[in-house]
């Protein structure tokens, strides 16, 4: 799929205006507070191990063994405040496709501890998929009610959308991050970041610069072309590491729920890979990377979107594309 400034305008606007509702909206003021439980919905609802026909409206799964068990209510609750009403039918694909799309996949909401996030899911038979934020939040909802509430468990909602290709997940995660002490970068530069970023689950191999048959050589950034936020991959140490770029996503997107959105602070994420020595750091470059302090991560627990890429003696830098002003521009 061609990417034009245009593109990456309207890729910015749509995931800030599908993933954000005012803190005291009333979009979901019926919403399951924690400790109380509300009827069901519509939707039918599979406990694991259960067989159960497929309901085209949608079938709630709760799995423990795929998506956690022991979730924080609390946690999850919180993600539905960013959660808009809204009934534009939104089309969603796989960053990098060559169909169509408004969105790119993957498409995570976390919580501000990042113990628990909402994440769209595509169906392994179909190319895109296309949603309400309504629908989406509705789903949610559901799982949220059934599983989290009752069970503590994470779970699926199958089927949703105007095609029935997508699905929504709510899961249990355990990052280990710090927020620094330093302001955080734009929110706008970076949701241009995480949502143009690599996220392929193909594993690769991590390294320094040097070793031999690297797939990514490291420290690598990537750096949003307007506004300053800047992001550092990069080792503990000179060992090749197995990771992918999705489960760099994943940090990224951690940092920037925990730390940018909910604290406005850049952020660390440790631990990542196959030797547990990647870690990645998303900061405002105009003030540097700064100390990290502790107590957010201690909980107990396409290609890209980018312009040319180049190597220098400190790894690789990506420059992002233009991030133009995208709040009065159409969407055809």
């Amino acid at each position: 799929m061609p990417i034009s400034f245009r593109t990456i305008s309207i890729l910015s606007f749509l995931i800030i205006a599908f993933a954000t509702a005012q803190p005291h909206s009333p979009a979901w003021q019926h919403l399951t507070t924690p400790g109380s439980i509300s009827k069901p919905s519509s939707f039918p609802i599979v406990l694991p191990q259960t067989n159960v026909s497929v309901d085209p409206a949608g079938q709630i799964t709760c799995d423990a063994r795929s998506y956690g068990q022991k979730l924080k209510v609390t946690s999850c609750y919180k993600i539905f405040t960013s959660i808009a009403k809204d009934d534009k039918q939104i089309n969603f694909a796989d960053r990098g496709s060559l169909v169509r799309f408004d969105l790119p996949l993957p498409y995570r909401l976390q919580s501000s501890d990042g113990l628990c996030y909402i994440q769209m899911v595509l169906d392994a038979n179909a190319e895109s998929g296309h949603v309400t934020s309504t629908q989406f939040g509705e789903a949610a909802l559901v799982v949220y009610r059934e599983c989290v509430v009752k069970y503590g468990y994470g779970g699926i909602a199958s089927n949703i959308g105007g095609d029935n290709h997508l699905s929504v997940v709510i899961s249990s995660y355990k990052p280990q991050f710090t927020c620094s002490q330093n302001t955080a970068p734009p929110w706008r530069a970076v949701v241009h970041i995480f949502a143009g970023m690599l996220a392929s689950k193909r594993k690769q191999s991590f390294g320094r610069k040097g070793k031999p048959n690297l797939d990514v050589e490291l420290p690598f950034e990537y750096k949003a072309f307007e506004g300053s936020a800047r992001l550092l991959i990069d080792s503990t140490d000179d060992r090749k590491a197995v990771s992918s770029w999705y489960e760099i996503w994943e940090a990224v997107n951690t940092i920037a729920y925990t730390c940018v959105k909910s604290r406005d602070k850049g952020g660390k994420v440790t631990q990542i890979g196959s030797l547990k020595n990647i870690y990645v750091i998303l900061f405002d470059d105009s003030r540097g990377v700064g100390e990290t302090v502790g107590g957010a991560g201690q909980d107990p627990f396409e290609d890209m979107y980018a312009g040319p890429q180049s190597n220098g003696s400190n790894g690789s830098v990506v420059t992002g594309l233009p991030l133009q002003d995208a709040a009065n521009t159409a969407v055809s």
